[in-house]
């Protein structure tokens, strides 16, 4: 069972009281679930995994739990002894108990602490000048405003990479303190040529429908929330687009380009640098 599996459900009297069960040890975990019928047991380990919640292993005789198993209360342990028994399949009960077990509360928060750990992505090298950096910060700033209703972080780190081949655009995503984040947003360096003027604006819609979607909903693909917020914002509601593109001849060349601001949007604060960059 994966992390993806694990959200909101059923709660066990115990957690419904407010009470708190001593934590178990592999022993005595093992010796309460052979009492409640999962005789062919032979041990019990507790893991700190980062997605598995349980697996039952060694030809049904080990099962591995995650820590967030370490407080079951006597419920609990009557699903998990269910789990054992009929890992897959079997009785209704057994199908309802891989329910329960995968919504324990402890669990989910057990799951969130180790993934907070997690050291956060490396952001990939920068070849923007700094007169394409202040576009980009301004474009992206003018759009948060205009079309997302400044809904989205403001000061997204933004950069440009000349090493992309085939993807124009990414955000990179993530998790900090139980919140989901966005590290960064790049773009396709081939973006800043003339004949990318559009495509630019596509892209860039495109990736801040991502951030939107996995800020908002923890959409990270193009599911249906993405997809309802890029037609909301006006980029084409697809994976790729279907604009045809232009790229350098030379990928090791650089572009200094400066494209000129969209028509129509504000810079907001930032138009004292207007005359000078985006002319």
């Amino acid at each position: 069972m994966s992390k993806k599996e694990v959200g909101r459900g059923a709660r066990t009297r115990s957690e419904e009281e407010g009470s708190t069960p001593e934590p178990l040890s592999g022993d005595r975990a093992l010796e309460e679930l052979r009492a409640r019928g999962a005789d062919r047991l032979v041990k019990v380990s507790f893991r700190a995994n980062r997605r598995t919640i349980w697996s039952v292993t060694g030809g049904g005789t080990v099962l591995n739990l995650h820590e967030g198993y370490r407080r079951a209360d006597p419920e609990l342990l009557d699903h998990l002894a269910l789990v054992a028994r009929h890992p897959r399949g079997g009785p209704p009960e057994a199908r309802k108990a891989r329910q329960v077990v995968r919504h324990h509360p402890p669990l989910i928060e057990a799951l969130e602490a180790i993934h907070d750990t997690r050291r956060p992505p490396r952001t990939g090298p920068n070849c923007a000048t700094p007169a394409q950096q202040a576009y980009l910060d301004a474009l992206y700033g003018a759009l948060n405003r205009a079309t997302f209703a400044g809904a989205l972080p403001a000061g997204l780190p933004i950069r440009l990479s000349r090493r992309m081949r085939s993807t124009w655009g990414k955000v990179t995503l993530g998790r900090r303190r139980r919140s989901r984040v966005v590290t960064e947003l790049a773009l396709n360096l081939d973006l800043m040529l003339e004949a990318n003027d559009a495509l630019r604006l596509e892209v860039m819609l495109h990736e801040m429908a991502h951030v939107e979607a996995w800020i908002l909903h923890g959409d990270r693909g193009h599911g249906r929330h993405w997809k309802r917020i890029a037609r909301r914002v006006g980029c084409t509601p697809r994976a790729r687009s279907r604009r045809p593109v232009a790229t350098r001849k030379d990928p090791d060349h650089g572009v200094e380009r400066v494209p000129p601001f969209p028509p129509g949007l504000s810079l907001g604060d930032e138009a004292p640098v207007q005359g000078e960059l985006f002319r």
